[in-house]
């Protein structure tokens, strides 16, 4: 139910597929901005120096300070900041597209999942790759950064064990080729239970990968939830009464009367016919010498699974 009937989710999810997988412009727009930040010789050599700027050295506030008015108040770079404004904010399809990212990442409680997707996009680049490596490693040993990344977890996460499922969801997430399979399990690990986290695991691989069990899912459901048919008939048939159920009712009730019988015989005769004991025949001819007179007890029986619905 909560996988396969939700439109909400299957709404968002198409979305999702959509920007994140299928877009053809998004992926452009990405190799862009990759070779403009990333590539670049100059913006590398200012990262660089802006890093060591802010991680390593104490009077970063104040060359911080200076930077913000060179940056800031630099009728250069306001020019430029315009330019970018426009290209950026002023294009129609641009500011729906970021209001939906917007919306998506930062409102979202399952927001985990598209940040999964979007690390595996850019980690499994094998530049980016290295990159990564040098900025944790320049990230992870400055003091000042430390301080900085624990606020971050906390405002991001609003957990204090989410250090160490972080963690694993990122060796997950980047190093694994099965991580599509897997993510229904870490969405779980970081948001609700260790239950549900299986739950999702097997649900996400009998609905998404196996062809079988889509179809005999739905012919169940159609079979169960939705044929108003069947429910009718089933109805019917409980109100009037199956003759092969009521015979069913009768053989066994029949069976069982006549077990009682060969027991009361037996338990009821000599020390030597219980030591050999008897046949069918035997307890049918002494069938009417019991006190409780079993035979009659089989009709009544049947009489009262006739007025039984």
């Amino acid at each position: 139910y909560l996988v396969c009937y939700s439109t909400w989710c299957a709404t968002v999810l198409g979305v999702l597929q959509y920007l994140v997988c299928c877009s053809t412009w998004c992926a452009t727009v990405l190799g862009v901005l990759q070779y403009l930040v990333c590539y670049s010789t100059w913006c590398a050599t200012v990262l660089g120096v802006l890093q060591y700027l802010v991680c390593y050295s104490t009077w970063c506030v104040t060359v911080l300070g200076v930077l913000q008015y060179l940056v800031c108040y630099s009728t250069w770079c306001a020019t430029v900041l315009g330019v970018l404004q426009y290209l950026v904010c002023y294009s129609t399809w641009c500011v729906t597209v970021l209001g939906v990212l917007q919306y998506l990442v930062c409102y979202s409680t399952w927001c985990a999942t598209v940040l999964g997707v979007l690390q595996y996009l850019v980690c499994y680049s094998t530049w980016c790759v290295t990159v990564l490596g040098v900025l944790q490693y320049l990230v992870c040993y400055s003091t000042w950064c430390v301080t900085v990344l624990g606020v971050l977890q906390y405002l991001v996460c609003y957990s204090t064990w989410c250090v160490t499922v972080l963690g694993v969801l990122q060796y997950l997430v980047c190093y694994s080729t099965w991580c599509d399979t897997v993510l229904g399990v870490l969405q779980y690990l970081v948001c609700y239970s260790t239950w549900c986290a299986t739950v999702l695991g097997v649900l996400q691989y009998l609905v998404c990968y196996s062809t079988w069990c889509a179809t005999v899912l739905g012919v169940l459901q159609y079979l169960v939830c939705y044929s108003t048919w069947c429910a009718t008939v089933l109805g019917v048939l409980q109100y009037l009464g199956n003759f092969w159920v009521m015979a069913a009712n009768l053989t066994f009730t029949s069976l069982s009367v006549f077990h009682l019988a060969y027991l009361g015989i037996m338990f009821g005769g000599d020390v030597s016919t219980q030591e050999k004991g008897y046949g069918m025949w035997h307890t049918l001819r002494h069938w009417t010498h019991l006190d409780f007179a079993s035979h009659w007890v089989a009709l009544a029986t049947f009489a009262v699974s006739l007025v039984l619905p």
